[in-house]
This record gives structure tokens, C-alpha cells and sequence, in this order.
């Protein structure tokens, strides 16, 4: 009976991992998206659940555009067999804490405001005239 009790009360005093993204930018202030969701502007934090490959987009105006795929890896004691000891035997709060930063690069010269949307608006009507004809 004794066993019984002590087995119920460690797994009740299990432990826990807390998992959590942060994104930095240089400079910061960009706003920050996982998997096409708005998390925030940079710098910032997000809780996760589980590990794998990320969709991490940054834009800020004036800035290009940063998309990567990043890879969200398990620290060992996240790793088979011993996920099972960190997230429900050992009585402890474990904090796994996954940092990515990113230099945004400035627009290049002519890139912005009016030039830009000169070209955008010329490439609209090539791809309507193509089609019409």
C-alpha cells in the first residue's frame, strides 16, 4: 500500500518543461510571425508545445523582408526515454528557452515609396496586357 501511495503522490509532484521561443531583430521593433501568426514585435517570447521546424517571418518598413525555416530542437532531457523522467517523475520546473536572432538588412536604394509602386503598377498592366493578347 505504502508503494501504491508513494507512486501516486510522485507522479502528483511531477515535474514540468516550459517551452519558449524568443525572437530578437537588429534592429528591433519588427513584427514577428511563427507559422504565418503575428506573435509580437521584436524582441519577444512565445510559449510552444512542441518541437520541429518553424516558419519565422520578421518584416519592419523600410527593412527587407526575413523568412526562414527554423529548426525548434528537443534538449536532451526532451529526448526518449528521458522526456518521461523531465516531464512527469522528477518534482522540478525545467525551462527550455530557444533563442533566434536576426539582422535586418535596409531596402536597397529606390526601393521604397513611389519608385517602387511605379514598378509594381507597370508590372500589373504587362501581366494584363498578356493576358488580353
Amino acid at each position: 500500500m505504502r508503494v501504491v501511495l508513494l507512486a501516486v503522490l510522485l507522479v502528483l509532484a511531477g515535474g514540468c518543461v516550459e517551452r519558449e521561443i524568443q525572437l530578437r531583430s537588429t534592429p528591433s521593433g519588427a513584427d514577428a510571425y511563427i507559422d504565418a501568426e503575428r506573435v509580437g514585435a521584436t524582441p519577444c517570447s512565445v510559449p510552444f508545445d512542441f518541437y520541429g521546424t518553424r516558419e519565422v517571418e520578421l518584416r519592419k518598413e523600410g527593412y527587407q523582408v526575413v523568412r526562414e525555416f527554423a529548426r525548434v530542437s528537443p534538449p536532451v532531457y526532451e529526448r526518449f526515454p528521458l522526456d518521461f523522467f523531465s516531464e512527469v517523475v522528477l518534482p522540478l520546473r525545467l525551462k527550455d528557452v530557444q533563442v533566434f536572432e536576426y539582422t535586418l538588412e535596409p531596402l536597397p536604394p529606390g526601393e521604397e515609396g513611389e519608385e517602387l509602386y511605379e514598378r509594381a503598377k507597370e508590372f500589373r498592366e504587362r501581366a494584363e496586357a498578356e493576358e488580353e493578347g
